[in-house]
């Protein structure tokens, strides 16, 4: 298995089409770590596709606050390629005393000791 990495954070993404929407015009969509209240809202409306959940998170943890409406416009793959960016945030090792320990061998056996 390969080592985790933290993904870089943010990320930013030029929209193939500029969005115009509440007399903004959004170009480009820069993504932060999505928190674990982002990800409780996002998915919190019963039975909505995979789509959805993604957009209301692009719309959450986007620095440009893209309503969710406005990224209806986005093409589908763009959105795909955002949702894989948050979703390499998962997967994390444990931290500190879950982690597991790199074993050592201190026992008497293990020593030796030199006679004089």
């Amino acid at each position: 298995m390969a080592e985790w990495t933290f993904p870089p954070e943010p990320v930013t993404w030029t929209l193939v089409k500029p969005i115009p929407y509440g007399g903004t015009t959004y170009t480009k969509i820069t993504l932060r770590a999505p928190t674990a209240g982002d990800i409780i809202n996002a998915t919190a409306i019963p039975g909505q596709s995979g789509m959805a959940i993604a957009l209301r998170m692009v719309s959450a943890i986007s620095a440009e606050t893209i309503p969710y409406e406005a990224l209806l416009s986005v093409p589908s793959w763009q959105i795909e390629q955002m949702s894989n960016y948050f979703e390499s945030f998962s997967g994390a090792p444990l931290p500190g005393p879950l982690a597991p320990k790199p074993r050592t061998d201190e026992s008497p056996a293990a020593t030796t000791s030199q006679a004089a």
